[in-house]
């Protein structure tokens, strides 16, 4: 996975989770054999839908996944998901 996509979406994210409200606690990219990158966000307080919007912004905002958004299929996209609750785990 590109660094430069994971260290830029990061930072976004921490900036965009700030003014949002939301208690962002960790990030992690995995990407997928397809070449998709799944991002999980560790919000407890956040619903699903924070967390979508917020992976939105990140790829309006953060010029690297700007450009990778408008390179890659559709079956390759940024996915935002929040970290399911550890009792959920």
């Amino acid at each position: 996975m590109d660094k430069a996509l994971e260290m830029c979406s990061t930072s976004h994210a921490y900036d965009i989770a700030r003014q949002e409200g939301i208690d962002v606690r960790d990030i992690k990219f995995t990407t997928t054999p397809e070449g998709a990158v799944q991002v999980m966000v560790d919000a407890p307080n956040a619903t699903p839908l924070q967390i979508e919007q917020l992976g939105n912004r990140v790829q309006e905002e953060c010029p690297v996944a700007r450009m990778r958004k408008t390179q890659v299929s559709e079956k390759q996209a940024m996915k935002w998901m929040r970290l399911p609750d550890p009792y959920d785990r």
